[in-house]
Formats: structure tokens, C-alpha cells, sequence
């Protein structure tokens, strides 16, 4: 989809405001996914650290 915009934008004049409205809209969606890469990021992070206490906690009891 990210491509899509670009191209499309491409197409336009540098004075066109479509273009601008492109640009805009692929810089909200750059920055949706960086937010949701961060968001994964510390998920992963917290389910690490969840299993790690899992399996020492098995350990000490079993």
C-alpha cells in the first residue's frame, strides 16, 4: 500500500495538493506502523520475560 501512495503521488505536480494529501497520508501511515513495531517490540519483550519466570518457576518446584 505504501508503494501505492508513492506512486500515485509521483504522478502529480509538485503544486498539486493531491500530492500533498498523499504525502500526508503516507506519513500517517509510516508512523502508525513505527507505533506498532514499538508495540510488538514490548510485547515480545514482556512475553520473554513471562516465559523466563514460567520455566524457573518449574524449576524450583518441580
Amino acid at each position: 500500500m505504501r508503494i501505492d501512495i508513492l506512486n500515485e503521488m509521483h504522478k502529480h505536480s509538485h503544486g498539486d495538493e493531491q500530492r500533498y494529501r498523499l504525502l500526508m497520508r503516507y506519513l500517517r501511515l509510516l508512523d502508525q506502523e513505527k507505533k506498532q513495531r514499538g508495540f510488538l517490540k514490548k510485547f515480545k519483550k514482556q512475553w520473554k520475560s513471562y516465559m523466563n519466570q514460567k520455566e524457573a518457576d518449574r524449576k524450583t518446584t518441580g
